[in-house]
């Protein structure tokens, strides 16, 4: 069995280190430790694995397939953890939050500075700065960015330790409010693409009237650095025939499909009719 500190102990030799090896090369090591100790002159040494040592990983949030996954201890990453739930969703977001467990750090060869290492993308809930930690340290919230540049080293590197639950979090969710001569509805924005002017109008019902009857349209969108509202005036008809002002909409923008004077008279037109009938309706005789 190999002890948490990466030996075997073989009868006759002894403690035998064997950390990071494979079978070929610890049976090497074995050999040549045994020569050395005069124990054996020309020893014929064959290393197997009868059970790997494995790592219960859960992974939640937006991954394909959440759940408890087991992982070969030394290969116990951020990276392979989350490969092995199915990878990221479209939703997923950059954030990632890793709870590691706290007492013996068994089986994770770089126990405290690998614990530390993953946290240097991120936010360390117990490290408080240090870059030495004890294995019997308490239970560690761990929040890492996929945008910092530290992150896809120490994600492929640092070992989790047995118990870590990977949560990544969702993305949140953004809309866009369409109003007007169209259905009033809030839409939600795709994550995986993105969403034009025209695509909003479809999922409000679409324009009430053609391009040449009611062609002016309007987005207010928020500025991105002040957050005053800037007004964006378009024409539906350029719109459908020039992809380029088909413009793609921003979370918060506001498109409203606007009022001309000839849809006013039509409506107005429209609702003196609708008044006419109904007084001659309750005019009638039975």
């Amino acid at each position: 069995k190999v002890a948490e500190n990466g030996t075997i102990d073989i009868p006759f030799i002894g403690p035998v280190n064997v950390a990071g090896l494979t079978e070929s090369q610890a049976a090497d090591t074995i050999r040549s430790s045994s020569v050395q100790r005069q124990i054996f002159m020309r020893p014929a040494v064959s290393v197997t694995f009868s059970k790997k040592y494995m790592h219960q990983v859960t992974v939640a949030g937006a991954v394909a397939k959440p759940g408890k996954y087991e992982i070969r201890a030394s290969a116990s990453t951020l990276a392979t953890a989350i490969l092995a739930a199915g990878g990221l969703t479209e939703k997923a977001s950059e954030r990632i939050t890793v709870h590691s467990p706290g007492g013996s750090t068994s089986g994770n060869r770089s126990s405290g500075v690998a614990q530390n290492a993953i946290l240097q993308a991120g936010h360390d809930s117990g490290s408080r700065g240090s870059s030495e930690a004890s294995p019997e340290s308490g239970p560690r919230i761990t929040q890492v960015s996929l945008l910092s540049p530290e992150t896809s080293q120490t994600a492929s590197r640092q070992n989790l330790p047995d118990g870590t639950v990977i949560t990544v979090q969702e993305q949140p969710a953004r809309y866009v409010t369409v109003m007007g001569l169209t259905g009033n509805r809030s839409i939600e924005m795709p994550y995986d693409r993105e969403l034009r002017l025209l695509d909003a109008l479809a999922q409000a019902g679409g324009p009430r009237y053609s391009p040449w009857i009611a062609n002016k349209l309007k987005v207010v969108r928020p500025h991105p650095q002040t957050g005053e509202a800037v007004a964006i005036r378009l024409y539906l008809g350029e719109a459908q025939r020039n992809r380029a002002a088909n413009i793609p909409l921003a979370a918060g923008d506001v498109l409203s499909v606007e009022e001309t004077a000839l849809t006013f008279t039509i409506s107005t037109i429209g609702q003196l009719l609708g008044v006419g009938r109904s007084a001659l309706t309750a005019g009638a005789l039975p």
